[in-house]
């Protein structure tokens, strides 16, 4: 197997030897790229109908086999039963959680004042994605409870990387769960 995953969409199986029977190869499908993954062999497309593919023949040396998982980041809703996180939402590529650190904003701006605007689609960017948010003035006035100010000034964009890698770039604080922006 040659693969570059997470970060490379692209997985290619090359038997080792030739083999003098048929056997089944079974690629399992994960749910979040379900109708955009792709299965070739020989580069003949091989369809895929449900959570797995499976590939029977004898295969020999020369055969290749590619698995395509498309890693364009997306936004994930939580279950709306989930207290925690209700009105928030994660960023994910591919199997990858990003998070959001307060190295990636400017200063005076922490993750505790940002609301991401899920109207605009997550974009890739260099292992993570770029979202745009909106940052909201600090106001101790209604916290914890009351009614949160509406953003002021213009929408920022901000980079979200793999949740593995914070706290590399000096302390920081994160956020996964990212509240939505409100639209009023």
């Amino acid at each position: 197997m040659s693969t570059r995953y997470p970060f490379d969409e692209r997985i290619t199986i090359t038997p080792t030897r030739d083999l003098a029977a048929p056997i089944t190869l079974t690629l399992r499908i994960p749910a979040w790229a379900a109708g955009s993954a792709s299965v070739t062999v020989n580069g003949q497309e091989v369809p895929i109908t449900g959570a797995t593919v499976a590939v029977t023949r004898a295969f020999q040396n020369i055969d290749a086999i590619e698995l395509i998982l498309p890693l364009e980041p997306r936004f994930t809703w939580p279950h709306p039963s989930v207290d925690a996180v209700r009105g928030q939402v994660a960023v994910e590529s591919g199997p990858l959680v990003l998070a959001l650190e307060d190295v990636d904003l400017p200063d005076g701006i922490t993750v505790d004042r940002v609301t991401v605007d899920t109207e605009v689609d997550p974009v890739s960017r260099g292992g993570g994605a770029r979202v745009r948010l909106r940052v909201h003035p600090a106001s101790a006035r209604d916290w914890p409870f009351g009614q949160a100010e509406t953003s002021t000034g213009e929408p920022l964009q901000a980079d979200l990387i793999p949740y593995f890698r914070w706290a590399n770039r000096g302390p920081s604080t994160m956020r996964v769960w990212l509240p939505t922006s409100q639209r009023g």
